[in-house]
């Protein structure tokens, strides 16, 4: 599978916000002894992109450390937890506080998974064009990707592959050069 670890892709009304996402990034990266990749913050459209891998799961940190001093952004979350599966989320920051818009847990190949994880999808309608109106993206296709989810990413072998998808349905690209990873 690759190495295991986690993408982040944010999306912030101005430059300000996007350098503290990449502060809190590099923050959560210590955990890791610094093994992680970041990308300067730079423009997309009307916003600005900061973006970066680390090589730990932050699935269970995602939340008030990540988002900290972000007053507005859309977040997409690449986790992949290794023996455990993987997690795709995205997200919303509103006048500071995080939202979880989207989730879907990729239970392991030939595993059982996380019942835990799986409680905490949220793929229904509602979820699916709140995603795609984020990103400004077809709710057909997010629905596509998240229905082969289990046999794309079961197949995946190298850092990112199993999220191809999600990113093309979105519009993006992984988040750094995998020869940096």
């Amino acid at each position: 599978m690759g190495i295991h670890g986690t993408a982040v892709i944010a999306d912030t009304a101005t430059r300000a916000e996007a350098e503290v996402m990449r502060a809190n990034l590099r923050r959560l990266a210590v955990v890791t002894v610094d093994r992680c990749v970041l990308t300067e913050p730079h423009p997309v459209s009307n916003l600005w992109r900061a973006s970066g891998f680390l090589e730990l799961s932050v699935v269970e940190m995602v939340g008030a450390d990540l988002f900290q001093g972000v007053r507005d952004a859309r977040v997409v979350v690449a986790d992949d937890l290794g023996s455990a599966g993987a997690v795709w989320s995205g997200w919303r920051v509103a006048e500071f506080r995080p939202e979880i818009i989207y989730r879907k847990y990729l239970p392991p190949p030939g595993g059982s998974g996380s019942h835990e994880l799986a409680a905490h999808d949220r793929t229904d309608v509602e979820s699916t064009i709140e995603l795609a109106r984020a990103w400004n993206a077809d709710p057909v296709q997010i629905h596509r990707v998240a229905a082969s989810f289990g046999t794309d990413g079961q197949a995946a072998s190298g850092p990112g592959d199993r999220f191809a998808p999600w990113l093309a349905a979105l519009g993006l690209t992984w988040p750094v050069p995998l020869r940096q990873i």
